[in-house]
C-alpha cells in the first residue's frame, strides 16, 4: 500500500467518499469520526498525512486538534490538510502565526476529488497517476506560504 492518509471528519459521507477516491488511488486511509478518536488513530498510526475537519463535535474540535498533533512529539512533523465549509467565520477566529501556518492547505467543502487527489499528492510529494493529472482548477482557500 502507499502513504498512510488518517481522514478525521464527522461527516460520513464525506469520509466514504474520500476514501473511496484516496484507496482507489493507492493511499491507504485510517479513518476516524471524532476529534478524540483521531487524536488516539494519529498517535497510534503516525499516518504520512492528516485531512481534518475543522467542526466536529464543537466549532473548535478541530482547531483543538491540530494544537494537540502539532504540540505532541510523535506527530508534530505530520502535515495537516485542512477541510471546512465555514471559511467565512475562520479568518476572523485565528490569526496567522496563530492557527493558519500550521497546515499545509485548507480547502472549502465540498471537496471534489481531483482537489483532494492533486492536494494530498502535493502534501506527500506523490506525483500524479496519468488518471490523476490534470488541473482541478480549485485553488485552496489559502495554504502555508512556507509550504513552498
Amino acid at each position: 500500500m502507499g502513504e498512510r492518509i488518517l481522514l478525521i471528519d464527522d461527516d460520513p459521507a464525506f469520509v466514504e467518499t474520500s476514501q473511496a477516491v484516496l484507496e482507489k488511488s493507492g493511499y491507504e486511509v485510517i479513518v476516524a469520526y471524532s476529534a478524540e478518536d483521531g487524536w488516539q488513530c494519529a498517535v497510534k498510526e503516525t499516518p504520512d498525512l492528516i485531512v481534518l475537519d475543522v467542526m466536529m463535535e464543537s466549532k473548535t474540535s478541530g482547531i483543538t486538534l491540530v494544537y494537540r498533533l502539532k504540540t505532541c512529539k510523535q506527530t508534530a512533523e505530520v502535515p495537516i490538510l485542512m477541510v471546512t465549509s465555514v471559511y467565512e467565520e475562520l479568518p476572523w477566529l485565528y490569526e496567522p502565526e496563530d492557527f493558519w501556518n500550521l497546515m499545509a492547505a485548507y480547502l472549502e467543502k465540498p471537496v471534489k476529488p481531483k482537489t483532494l487527489l492533486e492536494w494530498v499528492g502535493r502534501t506527500t510529494g506523490r506525483r500524479a497517476s496519468a488518471q490523476e493529472k490534470g488541473e482541478s482548477g480549485e485553488q485552496p482557500f489559502s495554504s502555508n506560504p512556507s509550504a513552498g
